[in-house]
């Protein structure tokens, strides 16, 4: 499908996830890259690759990504909402 549509973000971004929940976080994070090499305002790809940044123990990483496209108070809060799902309370209080 990506060869036929280079061009086409969400391709990079449904393939970066696939990565994401086969384990595979290098490559989840090249294809979320891509994504957003392609669409750079699209903040579902920005939090998409947040996402998988803290799952490979890379928080402040994780809140770079996030502060790309949000405000501060938004990226806090998302950052809050993703260490939540993660169970990670007392990292979620601090945003």
């Amino acid at each position: 499908a990506i060869a036929a549509s280079p061009n086409d973000a969400q391709l990079y971004s449904d393939l970066g996830m696939l990565y994401a929940r086969s384990g595979q976080a290098d490559q989840a994070c090249q294809k979320l890259e891509q994504a957003i090499a392609i669409r750079p305002t699209e903040s579902k790809y920005h939090s998409n690759l947040a996402s998988v940044q803290l799952d490979t123990g890379k928080a402040d990483k994780a809140m770079e990504t996030l502060q790309k496209v949000n405000t501060p108070a938004s990226a806090n809060y998302n950052m809050a909402l993703l260490l939540v799902q993660r169970n990670q309370i007392q990292g979620a209080q601090q945003h």
